[in-house]
């Protein structure tokens, strides 16, 4: 495929003060706007590579990311793209998968009753129902864990030696690959996790949802796991006023990880910002965020190299 994926900035963030350092990745930077970009870029380079794309028709269980970079790279490909998604995904997530050419299925919570929350009901759905299509499956695909192995880890090394890797748990690609590269080096990995109460897409609460088979089979990479709860959301309105960078839900969750496990600390932390916050504008109004009146635009940062 054509496109340049990867190589996104990773900025201080200045006014979380240096105890720790805090090194944030920029992922939004992305083609298709988010980290899910890397593993889709894998996952579909891999598959074209060895055949396994007879059908032309690809179908994937996401939480909305991962739909939207596959249904963008499919449509490069000349593939067509089927994302299977859970109810709570924003509209906006789904608006832009099909514009990108993606078809939408949307599974209700609760139609399969022996899964889990959210996004393994459509897992579910996908196992039943892809007879005749390409499943990526970015909670098992090892291609996910080496795109960030080769890519995530090796950009935040270069750019700052950090001594902490901080990212939400969700597939368990990002933590995984960037953390397996990282630690090789001496940085200890910290897994932020939401609270049963506290549904961030993309993310998983392991109670309710378990450990994909990706993030089970690397699990030993990660140091420490720490629980975020729902007053995480207030940085995004902190994060817009200090920093001028409207981030997402999960970003959200990751900081408040690395504010609640490594404050005091002088070290230096990088942290993965998953997405930027235009996904969950619906979601943040009705949570009473408003972000009007401030500028959303990333701040003009060179990169650290």
């Amino acid at each position: 495929m054509d496109i340049k994926v990867g190589d996104t900035r990773l900025v201080r963030l200045r006014s979380f003060g240096d105890k720790p350092e805090i090194y944030a990745k920029l992922e939004w930077e992305n083609p298709f706007g988010s980290v899910k970009d890397r593993a889709a870029y894998f996952m579909l380079s891999r598959a074209v590579a060895e055949g396994r794309l007879s059908s032309k028709k690809v179908m994937e269980a996401t939480s909305g990311n991962t739909g939207v970079a596959l249904a963008g790279m499919c449509r490069l490909l000349g593939l067509d793209f089927t994302a299977v998604v859970p109810e709570r995904v924003p509209p906006n997530v789904k608006a832009k998968i099909e514009g990108l050419g993606g078809h939408i299925i949307v599974v209700k919570e609760g139609t399969y009753s022996d899964e889990g929350e959210g996004t393994s009901q459509a897992v579910r759905y996908v196992k039943e129902n892809s007879k005749g299509y390409f499943v990526p499956n970015q909670f098992e695909n090892e291609a996910n864990f080496e795109a960030h192995y080769a890519g995530t880890g090796p950009e935040i090394w270069r750019d700052v030696e950090v001594n902490y890797l901080v990212a939400g748990m969700g597939t368990g690609g990002t933590i995984t690959g960037a953390g397996k590269y990282l630690s090789e080096r001496g940085a200890e990995v910290i897994g932020v996790e939401p609270k049963r109460s506290f549904r961030v897409p993309g993310l998983r609460n392991v109670e309710a949802n378990g450990m994909s088979p990706l993030l089970e089979r690397h699990f030993d990479v990660v140091d420490y796991v720490v629980k975020v709860d729902s007053g995480a959301i207030n940085l995004v309105r902190e994060v817009l006023e200090r920093e001028g960078l409207f981030i997402g839900m999960s970003s959200a969750a990751a900081l408040a990880g690395a504010l609640k496990l490594l404050k005091g600390k002088p070290k230096r932390a990088a942290v993965i910002f998953p997405d930027s916050g235009w996904n969950y504008i619906t979601t943040y109004e009705k949570m009473g965020i408003n972000v009007n009146g401030y500028s959303t635009e990333p701040l003009k940062v060179a990169p650290l190299r």
